[in-house]
């Protein structure tokens, strides 16, 4: 028998368009419902009229090295490969350099994908731009544009980072920096200017050489840059918030080789999770990223595109503060500079 949306939301006990949110990747369906309707989609073996041709989604990166080492595209492309997955889609990468922006649509047109999900752009990036003026269904992952024809996802680093800065400043720090791969990438630039408007409002000797910019966001410059602070005349911090993982492992090992203790001497917030974050020796406290919803939600979109003409999707993802043992009360700190 070959089930309809209708038979699904008949089963379910809601609304055709409810059922119809969450195999587009929607947010606004509780987490009950939500899993209600999965369980009879995967039920029924429901797989929509669109995927019965099949296709390819391309994921177009201009640095696909290396991607699969890291954590966060890891989590990215689990949300994309399960919704391409449970479509009948399949996946295929390919990168394009930046330099070369109106070749983009040329390189499109010989891989011949279905549809495009992007990641790694800048901001306003020409390829993207010239992208959103052809029929491609396509999706950008986090970023995000003024021009209205580009479909993006996001997650909310603004109210992130606020969240970060506001529970050291509960514990009782002042002084705290923020450490920021450079040159900033569109989300980082929404969260040192979080930071710069929070810490503007609680300190008032705050100085943009409390944001401390890094050339790469490996856990080598993470363990480099702590004994760089060591040695450097600063101003005392007693925490600091790191906006990559990577960077905040390097940080944190260079920190316990030298004897600095985490929590007790000096408090620590990085955003994104990790494996490590979550069940290491000191468990770190981090904002959370919906990385694998954010991934399906992208992957939903572009796949609806392929059967008719979708409004182009501007969505932000909530984040969330994992609180674990990285940050605590200042009134015990040793300092992270020696005097």
């Amino acid at each position: 028998m070959k089930y309809s949306i209708s038979d699904i939301a008949e089963k379910a006990g809601v609304s055709t368009g409810t059922v119809s949110r969450v195999l587009n990747g929607k947010t606004d369906v509780r987490a009950e419902t939500r899993r209600s309707i999965l369980a009879i989609v995967a039920e029924f073996n429901y797989r929509p009229q669109r995927a019965a041709a099949g296709g390819t989604i391309g994921i177009a990166l201009k640095n696909p090295e290396n991607i699969f080492t890291s954590i966060y595209f890891s989590r990215l492309m689990n949300g994309i490969s399960g919704a391409c997955f449970r479509e009948g889609m399949d996946l295929k990468i390919f990168s394009y350099q930046e330099a070369d922006p109106e070749n983009f649509i040329d390189l499109v047109n010989k891989k011949n994908p279905s549809g495009i999900i992007m990641l790694q752009t800048g901001p306003d990036d020409p390829a993207v731009l010239n992208l959103a003026e052809t029929a491609v269904p396509h999706a950008v992952i986090s970023n995000r544009f003024k021009n209205k024809k580009v479909s993006w996802i996001d997650s909310d680093h603004r109210s992130g980072m606020l969240s970060a800065v506001n529970h050291l400043i509960g514990l009782g720090h002042k002084n705290i920096i923020c450490i920021t791969p450079l040159p900033e990438k569109p989300g980082t630039t929404i969260r040192i200017a979080a930071f710069r408007e929070c810490m503007q409002e609680y300190n008032p000797v705050f100085s943009d050489d409390d944001i401390i910019g890094t050339e790469t966001s490996s856990m080598g410059e993470g363990f480099f840059l702590f004994h760089k602070l060591q040695k450097k005349d600063y101003n005392r911090p007693t925490a600091a918030i790191i906006t990559n993982s990577n960077l905040a492992f390097g940080f944190l090992k260079a920190a316990k080789i030298s004897g600095l203790k985490i929590p007790a001497d000096f408090s620590i917030i990085s955003f994104d999770d990790t494996p490590y974050f979550e069940s290491g020796d000191i468990t770190v406290t981090c904002v959370q990223q919906q990385l694998e919803e954010m991934g399906s939600a992208a992957a939903l979109h572009v796949i609806a595109g392929l059967a008719e003409k979708k409004t182009p999707l501007h969505m932000i993802l909530p984040v969330k503060l994992a609180v674990r043992q990285s940050a605590c009360g200042s009134a015990i700190k040793k300092v992270l500079v020696s005097a």
